[in-house]
């Protein structure tokens, strides 16, 4: 089996995308414990932890999208948006809320349409620390980032939809209403023919990625553990956890080099 595939490939091809599934499984696996574990959950915050580790990794909400901007106001979302549709440099002025202040992106993404040629898709995500109950405040925050967009006729253009997620680890009861609704998709708390506000939780996220890695990862044989995902995370993302590897709540990495004796 090997001869055969390498006539079709090389051996380094065949590192690489085993290894770049191994750290995808990884990964998964930390961010797991990163909003979830109860030494880490009320640790981690949204801006200086969990927001820069997915910078990295925006596969995660989807194998299509790129990003294009991180921690970035409303207006650099829209002088985004006209790059990629190929637009002049918008008009000036800024994009404001509907009280008047401008709003603070924490990620968007854009993706190309597969089967329309011309269309965009943008997304844009507000992250909300472990910690938070995601509530009808944090939905006002979303909400009015999509009035914003909606509501400046620089952004308005009739092959570009939008989603708008509102990410944290659980919601309470009012808000959990408003996004199950009968007559849409689960997560949906607004639709409308250009834009959708969705509320996601880090369980349905990291569940629907081990799923489109799972026959990858069975074929693979391989299963991550705590262990091998701080390992995974420290290495890959050092600066940013380094606080909490200093204080404990993450294990230092583990020497794993290999001794060779005669």
């Amino acid at each position: 089996m090997l001869v055969r595939l390498l006539e079709r490939t090389t051996l380094s091809a065949l590192i690489k995308a085993s290894t770049a599934v191994a750290d995808r499984i990884d990964f998964l696996t930390a961010l797991e414990h990163l909003v979830f574990a109860p030494e880490t959950k009320p640790r981690v915050k949204e801006c200086d932890e969990l927001h820069r580790i997915l910078e990295d990794s925006c596969w995660v909400f989807g194998e299509e999208y790129a990003l294009h901007v991180s921690d970035r106001s409303l207006h650099e979302v829209l002088v985004q948006h006209c790059r990629l549709l190929g637009r002049e440099a918008p008009a000036p002025g800024p994009v404001l809320r509907e009280d008047g202040r401008p709003g603070r992106v924490d990620l968007m993404l854009s993706r190309a349409a597969r089967h329309r040629k011309g269309e965009r898709h943008h997304l844009v995500v507000e992250l909300k620390r472990p910690g938070v109950i995601l509530g009808m405040a944090e939905f006002s925050q979303i909400s009015s980032y999509a009035e914003a967009v909606m509501s400046d006729d620089r952004f308005r253009d009739p092959a570009v939809t939008w989603d708008f997620w509102l990410v944290g680890n659980g919601m309470d009861d009012a808000l959990r209403q408003l996004a199950h609704q009968t007559d849409r998709v689960p997560g949906c708390a607004v639709w409308a023919p250009t834009f959708r506000i969705m509320v996601k939780t880090w369980g349905e996220i990291i569940e629907d990625c081990q799923e489109r890695l799972r026959f990858h990862s069975e074929q693979l044989e391989y299963q991550s553990s705590t262990e091998h995902a701080m390992d995974y995370l420290v290495r890959n993302h050092g600066d940013t956890v380094a606080e909490l590897v200093g204080d404990g709540t993450i294990p230092a990495p583990r020497h794993t080099g290999a001794t060779v004796t005669q």
